[in-house]
């Protein structure tokens, strides 16, 4: 049997071990806890950032392009009208009025899908603007709140991982990940961290977790990282999640995982308000896109004048011309 003194001896001990493995167990949770969000998490954003521009320019191209093919349209009877009054023929003068009256079928069928997208056009402008800045704030906010003297960062470095960034200035990001508009100009450049399907690149569904932030980095200084309630507001938790870059890294006070809503695939099942809200500034910008896309194959090229043989089959040119030719020289 141990003598008293003796079991005390070894009772101390076993209280000091488990006392320095709880403290250490705390540092490592409070180092986490407060860790930057891995450059493998934040990325796919910067991404989605520099392909806001590629999508004012894209409004930009809709919206002239849906103008171009009226005027092209309208540029197409005048030069069939001028030629006819050349040629100074009753032929020149048929297919003026066949062409004339196709043309302006054409178009007229066309006004209501015209209206449409030149609405698309405003909205994916509109769409994509709000969520760059949202996305733009992160990582604006993040990037000023790194230790001013080491650069202990809450965005952990962008080329190594690294949780300790002195470069990863604002300025830094804002450039990096092209976090500010210019003035568009009318281009029609592919963007890649959206498509028809979804957002592919962001694969995170369920919020800000600890899963995002790298384990065992020495930084534990990032405060508005911190999944400890009384570090942020309160000695509870917060009222409601963090709405971090437009809702894709919504934080819980502990970083605890959500409820599942994915965008690195979308579908129509997606579409509604009700739907995916937490997320629901980059499901509404995928349904501008898909808007747009359906509009740009329908006006992204200037509108060509009919073909010999629609001429020949509209029932529209034929209705034109006997009503311009008189009755007993009709052969249609």
């Amino acid at each position: 049997m141990l003598s008293s003194k003796l079991y005390a001896t070894m009772a101390i001990k076993n209280a000091l071990l488990a006392s320095t493995l709880l403290i250490t167990s705390l540092q490592v949770n409070a180092a986490q806890s407060k860790s930057p969000i891995a450059n493998t998490a934040w990325k796919p954003l910067c991404d989605l950032s520099k392909d806001a521009q590629k999508l004012y320019n894209k409004a930009l191209k809709l919206s002239k392009d849906v103008e171009g093919y009226f005027g092209a349209g309208q540029k197409a009877i005048m030069q069939a009208q001028i030629l006819a009054a050349k040629d100074a023929t009753a032929a020149a003068t048929i297919a003026a009025v066949a062409i004339t009256a196709e043309i302006t079928d054409t178009l007229n069928n066309k006004k209501s899908r015209a209206e449409h997208c030149q609405q698309a056009a405003t909205a994916l402008a509109a769409r994509a603007g709000y969520l760059h800045g949202r996305i733009a704030e992160f990582f604006e906010l993040l990037a000023a709140n790194r230790g001013s003297g080491n650069g202990y960062a809450c965005l952990a470095k962008h080329d190594n991982g690294a949780d300790t960034d002195t470069a990863g200035t604002v300025a830094f990001y804002q450039t990096h990940c092209n976090l500010h508009p210019i003035d568009p100009t009318a281009a029609d450049a592919t963007p890649e961290a959206l498509t028809a399907t979804g957002f592919p690149k962001l694969t995170v569904a369920t919020g800000l977790t600890v899963a995002e932030q790298p384990a065992g980095a020495s930084n534990s200084h990032c405060m508005f990282l911190s999944t400890t309630g009384s570090e942020k507001n309160s000695n509870t938790q917060n009222a409601e999640a963090l709405p971090w870059a437009g809702g894709y890294f919504s934080a819980n006070t502990d970083h605890s995982a959500q409820a599942a809503q994915a965008i690195h695939s979308l579908t129509d099942a997606d579409k509604p308000q009700s739907a995916k809200t937490r997320v629901r500034p980059y499901v509404e910008l995928w349904k501008a896109y898909k808007n747009y896309l359906s509009c740009n194959a329908e006006f992204g090229k200037l509108y060509e004048p009919p073909a010999a043989g629609t001429l020949a089959a509209s029932s529209t040119v034929k209705t034109a011309i006997k009503k311009s030719v008189p009755k007993h020289k009709r052969s249609i």
